[in-house]
């Protein structure tokens, strides 16, 4: 999958989240996670619209996954 794709998608769903559209928004977060599943940022943001959305149980997976993966990161 071409690079170019998460990029369009990740920003195509941050604006979504600033036009309060959380329901494109996390389509387009879950396909960045779809494309590169260590992406912390996508679950980040994707739990922002979640938690938006009034979903908490969603939005605490997605950053506490966020988390997980950073932490993995930066193991020596």
């Amino acid at each position: 999958m071409n690079p170019g794709f998460v990029e369009a998608y990740f920003n195509r769903g941050l604006a979504y989240v600033q036009v309060g559209e959380y329901e494109k928004a996390i389509y387009d977060f879950t396909e960045v996670i779809r494309i590169n599943p260590r992406y912390p940022e996508a679950f980040n943001n994707r739990g922002k619209a979640y938690y938006s959305e009034g979903q908490y149980d969603k939005a605490i997976s997605d950053y506490t996954k966020a988390i997980e993966i950073n932490q993995t990161r930066n193991l020596p």
